[in-house]
């Protein structure tokens, strides 16, 4: 994805009285430049302390004494923080524990790298065969939640995303495991990259801009006007619904809307056919236009490099790292923008 050398995060002694990573957070490589290849005077990476993923991770676990947020909130960190609690959506498959474990690490580095981080909860929303736990449920503060059988999501699993969402709000866990007033939307696929701060407020959401979820091209418009008729398509913001930060009263309101359009789109062969993967994206806009919830885009809440087009991910300084799309790269570590190349990621 992008040039420069591999090295070290380094401390400081002067930042701080005691080292933000603690040996279970790890540390940090930096990528600087613009092609992916490690320093040429090195026939080895330099040594970083790495993470023990397989011990559990503690900030996840529910604290049996915590009241509200601000009783973890340090005395020097500032008044006017917005606590918010991190949804983890997630299906039960070996893949996903994979891309969840690669997830908590990052989160938990960036948790121990900023003490007076609004990042104070941590919970997994599992929806699994018959709400069978998994291999990480020792380690990681989880709802289990039963997926739903292939009648409903026909082949798109994804559903059960607003579905394990739904009864995790509407089951009485709900209120024991999340004591913040925000939530915040993560998909396995996602890589914090710096500490997010919470713009979100009681009526607005904070979402990420998605171009192609653009309601206003003829083909999509004819598709759309079906099922949002309270106004003109301006009123849907180009966005989905992760990464989102939005109040926990906001996600109890649109998150039924958003599962019942959701099986509805996908049992329409019109819109399963036009919105394909993103059907579940279109599923949340469309309810979120109904329901007249705002939404504040930024552009950098995340980027999605691929090799199809060319994007700087140390530039663009993003707060995710979406690693949805392929990549693919020549033996010596050049990106092969629109070609296949020697090495893949996909």
């Amino acid at each position: 994805v992008s040039k420069g050398t591999y090295k070290p995060l380094v401390h400081r002694a002067e930042d701080s009285e005691e080292d933000p990573i603690p040996k279970e957070a790890g540390g940090s490589a930096e990528i600087e430049g613009n092609r992916g290849e490690f320093d040429a005077n090195r026939s080895t990476p330099p040594p970083v302390r790495q993470a023990t993923m397989e011990e559990p991770i503690e900030s996840t676990k529910p604290s049996a004494t915590r009241s509200k947020p601000s009783a973890s909130v340090r005395p020097s960190c500032p008044g006017k923080r917005k606590p918010f609690h991190v949804l983890l959506t997630s299906q039960g498959s070996v893949y996903q524990e994979w891309q969840t474990r690669i997830l908590l690490y990052h989160f938990k580095k960036q948790v121990a790298l900023h003490p007076c981080t609004e990042m104070t909860g941590f919970t997994r929303v599992l929806a699994s065969t018959g709400a069978q736990p998994d291999s990480l449920m020792d380690e990681i503060n989880t709802f289990i939640a039963p997926s739903l059988p292939a009648t409903i999501h026909r082949g798109f699993q994804v559903i059960n995303r607003p579905w394990s969402l739904m009864e995790f709000v509407n089951s009485p866990k709900f209120a024991e495991m999340v004591k913040e007033e925000y939530v915040y939307i993560m998909e396995t696929d996602h890589l914090l990259l710096q500490d997010l701060p919470n713009t979100a407020t009681p009526d607005t959401v904070v979402g990420c801009f998605f171009p192609y979820m653009d309601p206003t091209p003829p083909d999509m418009a004819e598709v759309v006007k079906r099922f949002y008729t309270d106004g003109p398509l301006s009123d849907l913001y180009i966005t989905g619904p992760s990464p989102t930060l939005m109040h926990v009263d906001i996600l109890k309101k649109v998150v039924k809307l958003w599962y019942d359009l959701s099986v509805e789109l996908k049992h329409d062969v019109q819109a399963d056919r036009k919105f394909g993967w993103a059907l579940e994206m279109w599923g949340y806009t469309i309810a979120a236009a109904r329901l007249k919830i705002k939404h504040e885009i930024i552009q950098k809440f995340q980027i999605e490099p691929s090799h199809l087009w060319r994007q700087n991910v140390s530039a663009e300084e993003p707060y995710i790292f979406h690693y949805t799309f392929g990549h693919e790269y020549s033996h010596d570590g050049v990106p092969m923008v629109g070609q296949v190349g020697e090495w893949s990621l996909d």
